[in-house]
């Protein structure tokens, strides 16, 4: 819903015509309906409220108690993200160190072939973790 209609309007000065811009109120439950105001005004009125919006100390202390919960998570399931990867690097270079034991003992040269692109894949998959 449409609070307010700008309109540019040209305004008497000291010996030349001034711009203005006007904005009227279009909510017609509003007792000022139809009533034009200056835009400045209304801005200026709109920078006070702001400023004069002030949290209590109250909430003030609780968001940032809660800012300091949630980082304190993050931080946490960072730090265990972190071990589970490197716990995954250390499983896939397990893996890796058997399939190139695989390789030495093999007389097959498929096997040796199957070993060896398991191994390239072992091989991407680390790199992808390390990331």
């Amino acid at each position: 819903m449409r609070l307010l209609r700008q309109a540019h309007h040209r305004l008497p000065g000291e010996g030349e015509a001034k711009a203005a811009s006007i904005l009227s109120l279009l909510n017609r439950a509003c007792e000022a309906y139809g009533r034009s105001i200056r835009r400045e005004e209304i801005e200026g009125a709109f920078g006070e409220i702001l400023q004069s919006l002030r949290p209590t100390r109250e909430t003030f202390d609780m968001t940032h108690k809660g800012l300091r919960l949630i980082r304190q998570r993050l931080e946490g399931s960072a730090a265990e993200r972190k071990k589970a990867l490197a716990a995954e690097i250390v499983k896939v270079e397990r893996g890796i160190a058997q399939l190139v034991d695989r390789v030495i003992d093999s007389d097959s040269s498929v096997l040796v072939a199957a070993y060896e692109q398991r191994i390239r894949e072992a091989e991407f998959q680390k790199v992808e973790l390390k990331e």
